[in-house]
């Protein structure tokens, strides 16, 4: 997790206590964390003072957010009084850096036009060292202090890992290909032809398991697919637990997953904090999606390039 501390005045966030109305605490924050902190007794801020914090400034401020901490809460009539510190040595980020990574942070829709304190559930590090904004050796170089706050050491280094189900594929990932896992019914057809088509678009080929047939089991075929993929969408409608078993093998490949849903109970509670598309299955809701994909697509197939 890591706090958002976020300003619309560019006089603030320099160093000195920030003082925001209480009412602005835990906007844009997931509402199971929300009730985990709300009450911000001393437990919950130790508890919250423990993750990274990152300091920043509203769209149309032309400041560079920072990476920090959170060093004491105080509350007081109404308003909370917030002291924090800036990590030393780690590079700051640019305004047009911070809204290429709103999906990322898991930044909601106008997050960036309002002052406020939010909690997110989400990996700063790993984020921004994948982004490429931030290196595991510029984290690893911090003094202790600021170090911990980011897990441990082995920041960066890659899990190993060794299916005894699987045969692991000869190649490496290929960076123009997405996979789709989604139910094979009828209904769905559409649905994929639409996400071929916002892959088209950025020169990148979509495929799902009915496309390949490599191996004598499907399953098989399916792992390849997601082994050999810079990315996998995933099409939680209809609670499919085969769908959840292919995004469990995606996430524990480390690869980029997009969730997208016809209806949000359908997403696996522990994953419903995670940015998703939802969508309509008909015409119009199917253009929706491929508008709303696009960018996102275009975002993760660059990531790691040259």
């Amino acid at each position: 997790m890591f706090n958002l501390l976020m300003s619309g005045n560019d006089e603030t966030l320099r160093g000195e206590p920030w003082t925001l109305e209480r009412n602005r605490v835990f906007e844009h924050t997931n509402e199971d964390i929300r009730a985990r902190f709300n009450d911000l007794n001393q437990a919950q801020l130790n508890e919250i003072c423990a993750f990274p914090a990152l300091i920043a400034y509203e769209r149309g401020v032309a400041r560079n957010a920072r990476i920090g901490r959170i060093d004491r809460v105080r509350l007081r009539d109404g308003e909370v009084r917030i002291e924090y510190s800036f990590a030393p040595g780690l590079p700051e980020i640019p305004p047009n850096r911070l809204q290429a990574l709103e999906w990322e942070l898991g930044l909601t829709q106008y997050e960036l036009n309002r002052t406020h304190w939010a909690v997110k559930d989400v990996d700063l590090a790993a984020e921004l060292i994948a982004a490429g904004d931030v290196t595991s050796e510029q984290i690893n170089a911090l003094a202790p202090d600021f170090r911990r706050l980011f897990g441990p050491d082995a920041i960066g280094t890659p899990v190993h890992v060794q299916p005894t189900i699987f045969r692991v594929p000869q190649g490496h990932i290929e960076n123009d290909l997405v996979s789709v896992m989604l139910p094979f019914i009828a209904e769905f057809t559409p649905v994929f032809e639409a996400l071929r088509q916002a892959g088209q678009g950025l020169g990148l080929r979509v495929l799902s398991a009915n496309n390949v047939w490599e191996e004598t089991e499907i399953i098989q075929d399916i792992f390849s697919l997601i082994y050999r993929s810079k990315v996998v969408i995933c099409d939680f409608s209809g609670r499919n637990p085969n769908v959840f078993y292919e995004a469990g093998i995606a996430h524990t490949l480390g690869r980029s997953v997009i969730p997208i849903v016809q209806r949000v109970d359908d997403i696996p509670f522990d994953l419903r904090h995670h940015r998703h598309i939802v969508y309509l299955n008909n015409a119009e809701g199917r253009h929706a999606l491929l508008q709303e994909l696009t960018p996102r697509l275009r975002t993760l197939s660059e990531r790691g390039r040259e």
